[in-house]
C-alpha cells in the first residue's frame, strides 16, 4: 500500500473515533446533569419533614434509570473499539514511515498530536465517573438485598451480585458501609428466618412468608414493593382475599 492509501486509512480511523467519542461525550454530559438534577431534587425531599414518600420513590427510580445509562456494558465495548482503532493507527503509521522520507514529517507530528488528544479525551470519557453523593437508605440490609433482588428479576441486572454492587455504589446507610458480602448475609439470613421467601412443608407449599405470588396479587391492588415490606403473611391473604385496591396512603420507612 502507497503512502497516499496508508495515510487516508489512518485519517479514516482517527476521524471514526472522533465522531464516536464526541458523540458519546454529548450523551454522557446530559446523563451526568440528569443524575445531578434528580440528585439534588431528592435530597431537597429527604430533608423535609415529613417527606413525600411517593416522590421520593418515583425520583430514587429516576436516578436508577439514569445511573444505569452511564454503567451501560455497551460503553466498555465501544471504548475496547476505539483502542483497538488507535492500535491500527500505530501500525499503519509505522509503515508509512518506511514508505517516505522523514523530511514530510510534520504530518506524522500532526497525526501524534491528534492521537495524544484524542486518547487524552478517551481516557477521561472512559475513566471511572467522579463518585456522586449518595442516596441515603437506612432500611435494613436484608430489604435493600431484597430490593435489588426484585430489580435483577425484572431484567435490570444481569446477575444478583451486579445489583448488589450497584446497590454499595449508589447508597449510603449511616454507621454502616454497605458491601456486596453483607447485603448477600443479610438476605440469606432473612429468609432463614422466613422474613422473605416461602417454605415447603410434605406436598403443599404453605405461605408462611410474602411469596412472589403474593407481592403481584399485591401489587395489583395498588400496594408497593415498600409498603408489602411492612405487611405479615396473614395481612397480605387478608387484602388479597378482599380484594379491595389500596387507597391512597403514605408510605411508611423500613428504616432499622
Amino acid at each position: 500500500m502507497d503512502s497516499k492509501l496508508l495515510l487516508e486509512e489512518i485519517r479514516s480511523l482517527l476521524e471514526m473515533n472522533k465522531e464516536i467519542i464526541s458523540s458519546l461525550d454529548k450523551e454522557m454530559k446530559a446523563n451526568e446533569t440528569e443524575l445531578d438534577r434528580i440528585n439534588k431534587l431528592l435530597m431537597e425531599e429527604l430533608k423535609k419533614a415529613p417527606t413525600n414518600s411517593n416522590k421520593v420513590k418515583k425520583l430514587k427510580d429516576e436516578y436508577f434509570k439514569v445511573s444505569r445509562k452511564l454503567d451501560d456494558n455497551k460503553l466498555k465495548i465501544i471504548d475496547t473499539e476505539i483502542a483497538e482503532r488507535n492500535q491500527k493507527i500505530y501500525e499503519l503509521k509505522q509503515q508509512y514511515h518506511n514508505q517516505i522520507s522523514y523530511e514530510k514529517g510534520f504530518k506524522d507530528g500532526l497525526i501524534d498530536e491528534e492521537i495524544k488528544e484524542l486518547k487524552n479525551k478517551s481516557d477521561q470519557l472512559f475513566s471511572k465517573k467522579k463518585k456522586k453523593d449518595k442516596i441515603p437508605n437506612n432500611n435494613a440490609l436484608w430489604a435493600i438485598a431484597d430490593d435489588m433482588r426484585g430489580k435483577k428479576d425484572d431484567g435490570e441486572f444481569s446477575t444478583y451480585r451486579e445489583a448488589y454492587q450497584w446497590a454499595c455504589d449508589t447508597y449510603d446507610k449511616k454507621n454502616v458501609e454497605l458491601t456486596v458480602l453483607k447485603l448477600e448475609r443479610a438476605y440469606h439470613k432473612a429468609v432463614s428466618e422466613r422474613i422473605v421467601g416461602d417454605i415447603k412443608i410434605s406436598k403443599q407449599s404453605i405461605a408462611i412468608m410474602i411469596t412472589n405470588d403474593m407481592r403481584f396479587q399485591l401489587s395489583m391492588l395498588g400496594y408497593d414493593r415498600e409498603e408489602m415490606k411492612h405487611l405479615t403473611p396473614e395481612q397480605c391473604w387478608e387484602i388479597i382475599n378482599k380484594g379491595v385496591p389500596k387507597k391512597p396512603s403514605r408510605e411508611r420507612g423500613r428504616n432499622q
